[in-house]
């Protein structure tokens, strides 16, 4: 592949990843226009690694609460002190949140290895992803009309994180927003915009991490090491446009223009289905 292709899918992932415009659809349709077979596994594995690191940058205060939840949460249990166990669930908002992350990552895990020879289908119809990013149009239009409730992150229930995990499972789905949908569903039940976002990029690492170990499985039987100028070139790429991404979601949210992403799923999902058709 050459270095500018590279660069290119690289962009295009940190872009769509986070801004609610579906980095799967536009992947596959841009694969498709720019007639790219295959990226390779190694190269898709990078790039979902490289988004990660862009959260990482992002929201570092919050991953570093997270993971020193995570050694409160092991070591409570692993001295089976029930009573410390419900004083952390109830007290430390880090763990909470911790707890609701991983019930709210379960419906895509589920759905996406049950599902997984269809969804692997869908990922090679670049028709049926312009459909679906006009269907992510809609979503925002909608989602950018409620009015914004005051649910503060300390009082997201079980159910609350059962419904937006649903919500990013749909986003399997290549052409809807993995962003888009979570941060609906987030808006759904009562939170404010920013901490629907926060939560919606929080989430995204156990989903984004998931995939790159799903598709590392078939690194042990593929290993590319041709193309390496252009896989560090998708690397940075994708880490350096995924960072922007996340500023500019959390900025438009901030002053509550969600539309403006209906607008341009609308443009980009016509103008796909009428010139592959």
């Amino acid at each position: 592949m050459e270095l500018w292709k590279g660069i290119v899918l690289g962009m295009l992932q940190g872009l769509t990843e986070f801004l609610p415009i579906s980095s799967s659809g536009h992947l596959v349709i841009f694969r498709y226009f720019l007639g790219i077979e295959e990226a390779g596994v190694t190269f898709g594995v990078f790039l979902h690694l490289a988004t990660l690191i862009a959260v990482f940058i992002a929201f570092w205060e919050d991953i570093l609460g997270l993971i020193k939840a995570a050694f409160r949460l092991f070591a409570s249990i692993f001295k089976f002190r029930s009573n410390a166990l419900k004083t952390l669930l109830h007290n430390d908002p880090y763990v909470r949140l911790l707890i609701l992350l991983l019930i709210a990552s379960l419906p895509a895990g589920v759905i996406g290895l049950a599902f997984n020879d269809l969804f692997e289908e869908l990922f090679n119809a670049p028709l049926f992803a312009g459909v679906m990013l006009v269907m992510t149009g809609f979503i925002l239009w909608f989602v950018s009309k409620l009015k914004e409730g005051d649910k503060s992150p300390e009082h997201i229930s079980v159910w609350d994180a059962i419904l937006i995990g649903a919500a990013q499972a749909i986003a399997i789905l290549p052409g809807i927003s993995r962003s888009g949908s979570t941060i609906a569903g987030g808006l759904l039940r009562g939170l404010n915009r920013e901490d629907a976002a926060r939560f919606s990029f929080l989430l995204s690492i156990p989903v984004i991490l998931g995939a790159s170990l799903f598709e590392a499985r078939n690194m042990i039987y593929s290993v590319e090491l041709s193309g390496g100028v252009a896989l560090i070139g998708g690397f940075l790429s994708a880490i350096i446009f995924g960072y922007i991404a996340i500023k500019l979601l959390l900025a438009v949210i901030k002053k509550g223009r969600l539309e403006l992403f209906a607008y341009y799923c609308w443009l980009a999902g016509v103008v796909t289905v009428l010139l592959i058709k």
